[in-house]
């Protein structure tokens, strides 16, 4: 299957933002940046604090991360950090069989 990376860089985006607002309405909020590798979807999930989670039964649901990254390096700005997931979905959708179109 071919994704195109303009479109995750517009999931990321649009998701990223929304997490964002999450944050601010209280600073319990936290958030996880999730992938389906089976067919590219972005999702932020949002939970009331870090005591809070979803499981997830199914293989291709990841949570989007680059393994790069020393564990509590965490990118400073805004489009850094959009940077950051894009370059682990498309790592993550790379290693599931996926060609990414620019």
């Amino acid at each position: 299957m071919t994704i195109k990376k303009k479109e995750l860089a517009k999931q990321i985006r649009k998701e990223y933002k929304e997490a964002r607002e999450w944050l601010r309405r209280d600073w319990r909020h936290t958030y996880q940046m999730m992938i389906d590798a089976d067919d590219g979807e972005i999702w932020a999930d949002c939970f009331l604090d870090v005591n809070s989670w979803k499981v997830y039964r199914s293989d291709s649901i990841r949570i989007l991360y680059h393994p790069d990254m020393d564990p509590g390096f965490f990118p400073s700005t805004v489009k850094e950090t959009e940077e950051w997931y894009l370059e682990a979905a498309v790592r993550i959708l790379t290693e599931a069989g996926h060609e990414i179109e620019e």
